[in-house]
């Protein structure tokens, strides 16, 4: 009985006698499949664990994975690629059209008034008027004169220069104020109810759009009149007001030139300093450190000669045009001598036509 009790038993725990009567020890085959599928799980906590923490690659990053690896191209930080040549600026697309480039210059000087007049009734700093210009100089780059108004072009760029310098106009404002000036009116009463009001209003919004594009959203400029103002403490000058005054208009004055598209804006800002220094016949110490014998207020000297003698070229046609429209004007400035000589014609005149007391005048 005890014999057949035993061999029960060993035939329940899974432990086989073997012929010498020993018992062996095997792994039961579900335990051995239980650890098996324990493992398996485990490793499928560890897979999902190590897929929460990277993120499944898109399917650019597999293509782009058989490719060799090349460092991609860097760009400068603040590099200004709107700086040109002067034969560049002279290929644009109105000299293309058959626009003289003499003639496309004058036509950009006008816009550039026009924005001067319309940015002075707005009341905006000088900042917001000079990036107004810049915006219009760089957008005849890429258009024609031909297929843009200056003016309606130029609008645009002010209402444009107003959101990036954060000095910001209503829409309504800036289309009152170009309806004024361009009506050559400036008491002229302008509401939403006047035609010319919506005719200007939309056309800022059209033109924005295509400045946009045109300038491909690069809005970010450095102000030429603080690197000016800089330079001018640098050298203790801020508080010579003559000094401070003539830097100002010649960065103003530029605004109606291509200056901006030539040079950039710390060049600018050293030609500025330069020609006011020079036209007040203040005198200070300018001359360069040692090596840096080819520099000027910290940048080329050539290019401050240049920017120099360019706005000198300037100022001497604008002097030339006014000379000339003073000469075809019928009205002349009444000197002693020009008085004298005007009531002696006028006393000859009147007793030539006066007529003799015995003559018989008509009625």
């Amino acid at each position: 009985m005890s014999s057949s009790i035993s061999s029960d038993s060993n035939a329940t725990t899974g432990s086989p006698v073997s012929s010498n009567g020993s018992s062996t020890t095997l792994v039961n085959d579900s335990s051995s499949a239980n650890t098996t599928s324990n493992s398996t799980h485990d490793t499928k906590d560890v897979d999902a664990l190590d897929s929460s923490k990277k993120p499944e690659r898109t399917t650019k990053e597999r293509v782009d994975s058989g490719k060799p690896n090349h460092k991609p191209e860097t760009l400068v930080p603040g590099q200004n690629v709107w700086i040109f040549s002067m034969a560049q600026v002279a290929k644009s697309p109105s000299a293309k059209d058959g626009i003289p480039t003499k003639h496309e210059f004058i036509q950009r000087a006008k816009g550039v008034n026009f924005i001067i007049v319309t940015g002075t009734q707005l009341r905006l700093p000088p900042m917001t008027i000079y990036a107004a210009a810049l915006f219009l100089h760089r957008f005849y780059l890429r258009h024609s004169l031909k297929k843009f108004h200056i003016y309606e072009v130029g609008a645009a760029c002010l209402f444009l220069a107003t959101k990036v310098e954060e000095s910001n106009r209503r829409l309504k404002d800036v289309a009152i104020a170009c309806t004024r000036v361009a009506s050559k009116d400036m008491n002229k009463v302008v509401d939403e109810q006047s035609k010319d009001y919506w005719k200007w209003r939309d056309t800022i919004i059209y033109n924005e759009e295509l400045a946009l594009e045109a300038l491909c959203f690069d809005l970010t400029l450095k102000s030429p009149y603080e690197i000016c103002t800089e330079l001018m403490i640098k050298h203790e000058m801020e508080l010579v007001e003559p000094v401070r005054k003539a830097g100002q208009h010649f960065i103003h004055d530029s605004c109606k030139t291509v200056l901006g598209l030539i040079y950039s804006a710390e060049v600018i800002a050293a030609a500025a300093f330069y020609w006011a220094v020079r036209s007040t016949g203040t005198k200070i110490d300018l001359k360069p450190k040692n090596g840096e014998e080819n520099k000027l207020l910290g940048v080329k000297k050539q290019h401050v000669y240049d920017a120099v003698n360019m706005m000198a070229d300037f100022y001497s046609t604008l002097q030339e045009t006014v000379l000339s429209s003073e000469r075809k004007n019928k009205y002349t400035r009444m000197t002693p001598s020009n008085k004298r000589k005007a009531s002696d014609s006028s006393s000859s005149t009147s007793k030539k036509n006066k007529p003799d007391e015995a003559q018989t005048v008509p009625v």
